[in-house]
């Protein structure tokens, strides 16, 4: 179908599922260096995000839109 894509931006490019030979492309999946207390910052990491956190965006968004809004 002609649609104004070349090929290879048209496909999709997602790694490979666990179990299948990954891509050239993709990065390794098994890290090789020991990295010091690796479970305790993801876990630290997966804890930093704070609704109250994404609340000021949402705000930034909503008043971007109403802007334009009035804009139009």
């Amino acid at each position: 179908m002609l649609d104004g894509l070349s090929s290879w931006l048209d496909s999709a490019r997602w790694p490979s599922l666990p179990g299948r030979e990954q891509r050239t492309w993709e990065p390794p999946r098994v890290v090789k260096e020991r990295i010091p207390d690796r479970t305790n910052r993801l876990k630290a990491l997966g804890n930093a995000m704070v609704p109250q956190q994404v609340y000021p965006i949402f705000q930034g968004i909503v008043e971007w839109e109403t802007l334009m809004e009035g804009a139009s």
